[in-house]
C-alpha cells in the first residue's frame, strides 16, 4: 500500500470515529488571579469585547454548590468573578472566559504553573504584524508590570504550514503566557476585526493610492472639509462660554472623523446605540453619552463595561425601574456611569411628562453608589423643519420643561449640573433660551439638503459640506433621459428631504431613486446631452439617513482627496 493511500485510510478511520456535528473551537477558558485586571489587560490590548459577567459572593461554597465533587476543588472554595470576553467577529468562537478564584489551598497569587506542569495552557492571537504589535504593547501601561515581558524579543521566524512564521510569547501581568502569530501567506487574506480603529481593515491598496475625486470608484460620500471648517467656526462663535459641544456621530459614524471634531472644540461626542459606544470608546473617544434607554440585561451589561474604558460615559434614564436596573449591573461591575433623567420636551418620544417624575429619578441617582446623577436632558425632534418663528417658540416651549425639572430637583436639594439638549436645526434658538449647558448639534457640521433648506442653516451662515459623486452610466440617445449609479442605498432617504440636489449642472436634475440607479432629466428641451461616464456631484437629501450606507467618508480640498476617515461604526444597531 502507498504511503499516499496509507494516509488517506487512517483520515477516514479518525473521520469515522469524531464526533458528528462539530462546528469547531466556542471558547478557552482560563483562571486569573483577578478578572477585573484581566478584564483591562485584554480589552485594552487585545481589543476584546465584553459579552457577560456573573459575579457572587461567598456563600454558597463549592461543598454548598456539589462544586467540590464536580470540580475536584476545596470544599470552603468559591468563584467570585466569572466574566466572557469576545476575541473576534466569528459568532461561534474566539470567546475568552476569565475565572477568579479564592480558595485556601491555591497556589500563590503571584506565581503560575510552569510550561511542563501538567494543565498549563496558553493562548494565541494571529496579527498582521508581529512587529507593530509588540511596539504597541512595549509602550502600554502594563508592559513591565508583575514581570509582563516577551520571551522571544525579537519574534522567532520559522517555516511551518508551508508559510513563514513569526511568533513571540507575551507573558502577562498576570502570568498567563499569550502567543503572538503572523502568518506571511494568510495574513494577505485575513481581515483585522472591524472594531480595531485601524484604516488597514477598511481602506484597501487601491484605495489608498487615491489623489483626486477621479480615482475613487463610485459612487462614494465626500466632504468639503474647508466648508466643513467653515461651519464648525460659525457653530462655536454662537456657543457662549460655559456652554459645551457635544455632536451626535449619527450622521457619520466614523471615530477618526469625532476624533477631528474634538480636536476642533467638542466636549465629546453622543451616540444612540450601545453598539456605536463601543466603537467609539475601542477608537480612544474618552466622553461618551449613549442618548437611548437601554433596557435589556445584556446590553445594560455591555453599557457599563464601556465606563471601564473610557474617562467619562454619560447615559439618561426615564424610569426609576431602568435606573434601578443599572445600578444593579454597575454594582456587579464594579464601575460608575453618569447619568441624566430624560424629560419629554414635546417630541412625545421617551422622556418623563413630569417635573415631579423627574424629581424621583433624580432622588435615587443622587443616592446610588454606582450611578451618578449628572443633570437633565431632552429632545426637541419635533421642531427641525418648522417655520423660524415656530420654531424658536417651540424650542423655548421645551427649554422650558427642561428648566421646570431642573429647578423642581434643586427644590429638593439636589444640584443639576448640566442641562444637555438641542439639535442642529433649532440650535440658534436653543442657545439663546440660557437653559443650556451643553449643546447636541452635529449634522450643521455637514449642512446637507434638509439642513440647509428645511433646517434654515442656509440662513444662518452655514455652507453645504457634504455630497455624493456619482457617474453616469447610461444616457438615453434622445436626451430624455440619464442613469447615474447613486440610487437610495447610496445617498439614503428621508421624507422630510426629498431627492438630492445636482450641482455644477443647470441642464438636468434628479427626477428619482431606485436602489443602485438614480434617475436624472433634462430641465429643457434644448438642455445638451449628458455623455455616459460623466462624473456628477450631489447634494443629498439627509446625511443622518445616509452616512451609514457607506464604508468611508472622503476629507476633500477642492479635488483633492486630503483625508480618508474610515466609517467603522457603521451597521452597529444593537
Amino acid at each position: 500500500m502507498s504511503w499516499a493511500r496509507l494516509w488517506l485510510v487512517c483520515m477516514v478511520a479518525a473521520t469515522a470515529g469524531a464526533i458528528p456535528t462539530n462546528m469547531g473551537l466556542d471558547h478557552v477558558g482560563f483562571t486569573v488571579r483577578n478578572v477585573t485586571e484581566a478584564k483591562e489587560f485584554f480589552m485594552d490590548l487585545f481589543d476584546c469585547v465584553f459579552d457577560w459577567e456573573v459575579k457572587r459572593g461567598p456563600q454558597p461554597n463549592s461543598g454548598e454548590r456539589g462544586w467540590d465533587k464536580l470540580f475536584g476543588v476545596h470544599s470552603e472554595s468559591y468563584m467570585p468573578d466569572v466574566l466572557m470576553l469576545r476575541c473576534g467577529e466569528h459568532h461561534l468562537a474566539q470567546y475568552l472566559e476569565l475565572f477568579e478564584w479564592v480558595s485556601p489551598d491555591q497556589n500563590p497569587r503571584d506565581s503560575w504553573p510552569k510550561f511542563s506542569d501538567i494543565g498549563h495552557g496558553y493562548m494565541s492571537f494571529t496579527v498582521k504584524d508581529v512587529d507593530k504589535v509588540m511596539a504597541h504593547i512595549k509602550a502600554s501601561k502594563y508592559y513591565g508590570v508583575d514581570n509582563c515581558r516577551f520571551l522571544q524579543d525579537p519574534a522567532m521566524e520559522f517555516p511551518l504550514r508551508g508559510e513563514l512564521c513569526k511568533s513571540t510569547f507575551l507573558v502577562s501581568p498576570f502570568g498567563l503566557w499569550i502567543e503572538l502569530t503572523e502568518w506571511s501567506e494568510s495574513k494577505k487574506e485575513g481581515k483585522v476585526i472591524s472594531w480595531v480603529a485601524d484604516d488597514t481593515c477598511v481602506t484597501s491598496s487601491a484605495e489608498a493610492a487615491v489623489t483626486t475625486v477621479e480615482d475613487i470608484d463610485t459612487p462614494f460620500w465626500g466632504v468639503d472639509l474647508d466648508n466643513v471648517e467653515h461651519n464648525i467656526r460659525v457653530m462655536k462663535s454662537r456657543i457662549p462660554e460655559g456652554v459645551a459641544w457635544r455632536p451626535p456621530v449619527k450622521s457619520h459614524k466614523s471615530p477618526e472623523f469625532a476624533k477631528f471634531l474634538v480636536e476642533s472644540g467638542a466636549e465629546g461626542v453622543l451616540t444612540l446605540k450601545v453598539s456605536e459606544a463601543e466603537m467609539f470608546a475601542l477608537a480612544g473617544i474618552q466622553n461618551i453619552y449613549i442618548a437611548n434607554c437601554v433596557v435589556r440585561p445584556k446590553m445594560i451589561q455591555r453599557m457599563v463595561a464601556i465606563a471601564g474604558k473610557i474617562e467619562k460615559l454619560y447615559i439618561h434614564v426615564d424610569s426609576l425601574q431602568n435606573a434601578q436596573d443599572i445600578d444593579k449591573y454597575a454594582g456587579l461591575a464594579g464601575l460608575s456611569l453618569n447619568a441624566f433623567v430624560e424629560v419629554n420636551i414635546g417630541h412625545n418620544r421617551t422622556g418623563v411628562d413630569t417635573p415631579e417624575e423627574a424629581v424621583q429619578i433624580a432622588k435615587f441617582l443622587e443616592g446610588s453608589k454606582h450611578l451618578n446623577f449628572a443633570g437633565v436632558t431632552g429632545y426637541e425632534g419635533h421642531t427641525p423643519v418648522m417655520e423660524a418663528e415656530k420654531k424658536k417658540e417651540e424650542t423655548g416651549r421645551a427649554h422650558g420643561k427642561l428648566k421646570a425639572a431642573k429647578d423642581a430637583i434643586e427644590g429638593e436639594g439636589i444640584t443639576v449640573g448640566m442641562v444637555t439638549a438641542g439639535g442642529s436645526c433649532n440650535y440658534v434658538d436653543a442657545l439663546q433660551t440660557g437653559v443650556l449647558t451643553e449643546i447636541q448639534a452635529g449634522g450643521g457640521v455637514f449642512n446637507d439638503k434638509l439642513y440647509n433648506n428645511s433646517g434654515g442653516l442656509g440662513g444662518h451662515g452655514h455652507k453645504v459640506a457634504s455630497y455624493v459623486f456619482t457617474t453616469v452610466v447610461s444616457s438615453a440617445p434622445d436626451g430624455s433621459r440619464a442613469m447615474a449609479d447613486a440610487g437610495f442605498k447610496s445617498v439614503g432617504w428621508h421624507p422630510f428631504a426629498g431627492l438630492p440636489i445636482l450641482l455644477d449642472n443647470p441642464h438636468w436634475e434628479v427626477a428619482g431613486l431606485s436602489a443602485e440607479h438614480l434617475k436624472l432629466k433634462p430641465t429643457s428641451p434644448s438642455s445638451p446631452p449628458l455623455p455616459v461616464g460623466t462624473l456628477l456631484k450631489l447634494v443629498p437629501g439627509y446625511t443622518d439617513a445616509m452616512g451609514l450606507l457607506h464604508r468611508n467618508l472622503y476629507g476633500l480640498r477642492g479635488n483633492t482627496i486630503e483625508k480618508v476617515f474610515p466609517i467603522t461604526a457603521a451597521g452597529r444597531l444593537q
